[in-house]
């Protein structure tokens, strides 16, 4: 498993303000991480424009971190350097792994360059802000015209981290499903 693949496509501008982000986005999102770290998550993967995605109608994860508000919500206090950390190196466009001539569609929406597109080439699960059209497991993919599961990270889908993590390749992994953490074999 190469590790968590943060999804920028998951923040689109749908927390109503920097409180609402504060108090109800990053506690799921800091959850996760926290709980990925104890599996011994190598790396957080996220593009390299991350931090500029729209969290708020009006402002980027960049302006909520250096907002004036983030030093008087509570919430912003305990969660910022989080954040801080979520979109520093290492990105996955540095050597993105997913074709360049390939076609990427999720609900009939274009990903081509995503990281819901990278996930595909990698062994790796989706990280995803709540409320958003990526919260579904998994989340499918159709590379030209091929569907490619993906899977999304969250305290209901460890299983599908433990999988993938065990057997190191998105191939092999999907073969096994986990059934009260016993592997059975799926033919």
């Amino acid at each position: 498993m190469d590790g968590i693949i943060i999804n920028e496509l998951s923040l689109s501008g749908q927390f109503h303000d920097s409180q609402d982000f504060w108090k109800n986005g990053m506690p799921p999102f800091y959850k996760a991480l926290q709980d990925a770290r104890s599996f011994g998550v190598g790396y957080l993967f996220k593009q390299g424009s991350f931090y500029g995605a729209q969290a708020t109608p009006d402002k980027t994860l960049h302006d909520l971190l250096t907002a004036p508000e983030a030093r008087i919500i509570d919430e912003a206090k305990r969660y910022k350097s989080t954040l801080a950390r979520a979109i520093c190196n290492p990105f996955w466009d540095d050597a993105p792994q997913q074709d360049s001539n390939a076609h990427y569609l999720a609900d009939e929406a274009d990903v081509s360059g995503s990281s819901v597109a990278e996930a595909t080439a990698r062994a790796v699960c989706l990280l995803s802000f709540i409320r958003s059209l990526y919260e579904k497991h998994p989340v499918v993919v159709t590379k030209d015209e091929v569907a490619i599961p993906v899977g999304i990270y969250g305290r209901k889908n460890k299983c599908e981290y433990i999988r993938i993590s065990l057997f190191k390749d998105r191939a092999t992994a999907s073969k096994f499903v986990i059934i009260s953490e016993v592997f059975i074999f799926a033919s």
